[in-house]
């Protein structure tokens, strides 16, 4: 098997998910710094600080994911994308190699407008997924002013912008991010954008 190990990170408490750019009147994209969750090249990092060049060359790594925390062997995926969410039912679509093209379950052509946004299912309904799941995160972003480094005030700098905005991002109490790997990593506390534990 390619992938022998289940990573569960367990953040703690209100996350960071990045430092938010500045804005300006040029920069008015809020969530443009935004990086979460984690892709699977950050989660290699916490193996670069423990193992040998030799094994971090072949290391391989799956994610993101994430799982309830009482049942992270059952963790939720992206849904296929033989698969079209309409009013919240998964419309799933087939290849017919007679007229080359992808028809819904009764054979009709895809028409209309599905649903957009990120849909997940768990990995066990992988084959017949029948109910769709929202992530358990949400992003609270902070607007503030940024400050000046040797005085308390506003820093009017034209050319940084005066509104710093900082990405924050609260996970659900009962929910845990997963990872693949093929090579196991050590029970324990690990640094890993913010305060998680990485099992």
């Amino acid at each position: 098997m390619l992938f022998q190990y289940l990573i569960v990170i367990e953040p703690l408490g209100l996350l960071y998910g990045s430092a938010g750019r500045f804005l300006s009147p040029e920069n008015l994209v809020g969530r443009s710094g935004i990086s979460f969750p984690p892709s699977a090249a950050t989660v290699s990092g916490l193996y670069a600080a423990s193992l040998n060049e030799e094994a971090i060359a072949s290391l391989k790594i799956a994610g993101l994911f994430w799982a309830c925390s009482q049942q992270p062997e059952n963790f939720y995926v992206p849904i296929p994308f033989s698969s079209l969410v309409k009013q919240g039912e998964i419309h799933q679509l087939r290849w017919y190699s007679e007229t080359q093209e992808w028809l819904t379950e009764t054979g009709e052509s895809v028409s209309g407008k599905f649903d957009k946004g990120n849909h997940w299912i768990p990995i066990n309904s992988w084959h017949q997924p029948e109910k769709i799941y929202q992530e358990p995160w949400e992003f609270l972003p902070h607007l503030h002013p940024r400050i000046e480094l040797n005085q308390r005030k506003v820093d009017t700098d034209s050319t940084q912008g005066s509104l710093f905005l900082e990405n924050a991002v609260q996970m659900h109490p009962d929910a845990c991010l997963i990872y693949l790997s093929n090579i196991s990593l050590a029970d324990g506390w690990y640094r890993f954008r913010a305060d998680m534990r990485a099992n």
